[in-house]
């Protein structure tokens, strides 16, 4: 085994990489549809707030807005991951112009806002505060274990939120679709 290995440290291979020149070989439409899939079942196992900061660092990256979609399935169809998603999309209005504005490498506000090796301005207090707001009121949902009235705004969520009655459970319930 280490005379096979030897010949990897008799002649190395060291790799450049120029991602300026990307752009350079394709332009915005070359660019293949970029689908991800989020799966979760349980809000308790899987915290929203966790789901939702990968799902907004997908949708950060550097590629053409056009081309990225991402979907959601929660197996559990709990209305605490509808909602976590519905403030999200919210915060997603700020956060996606940001990162693309300031050219954030590290996507995840959660990651994000904790190290402290970026630039602090008053646009980033702003954007903490947004993330700070929307995660405590997710977690406030998590917490309480339902979604109350203070948190829907407008017609479409109370309709959204509708569909959450009695016989509604984690092994039995309709279809819920929500696009955001």
């Amino acid at each position: 085994m280490w005379v096979a290995s030897q010949s990897f440290h008799m002649r190395p291979v060291h790799r450049i990489e120029y991602p300026e020149n990307l752009e350079k070989i394709m332009k915005p439409s070359d660019f293949p549809a970029l689908d991800v899939f989020i799966c979760t079942a349980d809000p308790y196992k899987e915290p929203p707030i966790n789901v939702v900061n990968t799902a907004l660092s997908v949708m950060a990256y550097d590629y053409p807005t056009e081309k990225v979609s991402v979907y959601v399935s929660d197996d559990g169809g709990s209305a605490l991951t509808l909602f976590a998603f519905m403030e999200a999309a919210k915060f997603a209005s700020h956060w996606l112009p940001f990162c693309r504005e300031k050219n954030i490498m590290v996507r995840s506000p959660e990651v994000y806002f904790s190290t402290s090796n970026h630039s602090w301005c008053s646009e980033t207090e702003k954007i903490k505060a947004l993330y700070e707001s929307m995660k405590s009121r997710v977690e406030h949902v998590v917490e309480t274990g339902n979604v109350s009235d203070e948190y829907v705004n407008g017609d479409e969520e109370r309709e959204a939120f509708s569909k959450w009655t009695d016989g509604f459970t984690r092994q039995d319930h309709p279809t819920v679709i929500q696009v955001f």
